[in-house]
């Protein structure tokens, strides 16, 4: 995008460093690196200039094209339900929030709300993987913890349009947003000005679904990508982002910027998790894993 925190030139200098690190794996590797959602991807970024395909005129003098894929969180949520569902070593006690955790002789006791009242669970060791929540608890058994930011950002989707193309599009690098076109014809949209609702040092405490903040998303997106003239909004909802960051993404020296490493922290038995990003969520869980029962891992 003009204006953006990074140029083009930038951004395909960074793009090609990118590129030639998963090679290295690779080739370190076999197998390792090229696998990207079940597909041998390798790493190739295209670079265009000139109008941008389905963009407004004058908002962009070049593009990027990438093999990044997007998943549907709703069919992912499906699959990993199933999963847990047909595993007899976990057990799945839902409708439950962890409201206190404090170190016993044995290991730690969490306090749990429910709708029947509070219950305690006991247990040796701990994996706390929860999402805006997690500081909160580390805080309360490690003592102390990493600064965090919360943002609250709002997801739309949206159906309808008269069936020009839809291209899926990133726009980078500064505060913008994304659009996705599903198979169903559903389009998941998102803009960063007005979309980005809360941020923070501690989480928002409610965030609430706004018509007005998913029907602004759709104005001010169909004002830049004209294919989603006519579309209306389907449905919409707000949810938390956790990320170690003092800054927003409109600064370029923000921790925002800089999230490719998933990890783990804790001690004693009490594990916590820090995804990173959706797509990185496995890896820190599997690195997390081979901690606790001691096994090798390969990356």
């Amino acid at each position: 995008m003009e204006g953006g925190l990074a140029g083009p030139d930038e951004l395909e200098s960074h793009y090609g460093e990118v590129c030639a690190g998963i090679e290295e794996i690779e080739e370190a590797a076999p197998g390792s690196a090229s696998n990207y959602l079940g597909e041998p991807v390798r790493p190739l970024v295209r670079r265009g200039d000139g109008p941008v395909p389905g963009l407004a005129p004058g908002l962009a003098s070049a593009w990027f094209e990438t093999p990044e894929r997007s998943v549907d969180p709703r069919f992912l949520c499906h699959v990993l339900s199933r999963a847990l569902a047909a595993e007899p070593l976990i057990e799945v006690l839902p409708g439950r929030q962890v409201e206190f955790a404090d170190r016993t002789d044995s290991g730690y006791r969490l306090v749990i709300s429910t709708a029947d009242g509070p219950e305690v669970l006991e247990a040796r060791r701990v994996v706390n993987c929860s999402w805006e929540g997690r500081q909160s608890l580390d805080l309360q058994v490690l003592g102390k913890v990493e600064p965090q930011c919360y943002r609250v950002k709002h997801q739309v989707l949206v159906r309808g349009g008269a069936g020009e193309r839809l291209y899926p599009t990133t726009m980078v690098q500064g505060p913008y947003g994304d659009i996705v076109p599903w198979p169903n014809g559903e389009v998941y949209i998102s803009w960063y000005p007005v979309s980005r609702t809360y941020f923070g040092s501690v989480p928002e405490e409610k965030p609430r679904t706004d018509p007005a903040v998913a029907a602004a998303t759709l104005a001010e997106l169909s004002d830049r990508i004209p294919g989603l003239r006519g579309y209306r909004v389907l449905d919409h909802g707000p949810a938390h982002i956790v990320a170690s960051a003092r800054s927003d993404i409109d600064d370029r020296e923000s921790g925002l910027h800089s999230r490719t490493i998933p990890g783990f922290g804790g001690a004693d038995g009490w594990w916590s998790l820090s995804a990173g990003k959706l797509t990185s969520a496995p890896l820190a869980s599997e690195r997390c894993a081979a901690q606790i029962t001691e096994t090798p891992i390969g990356l």
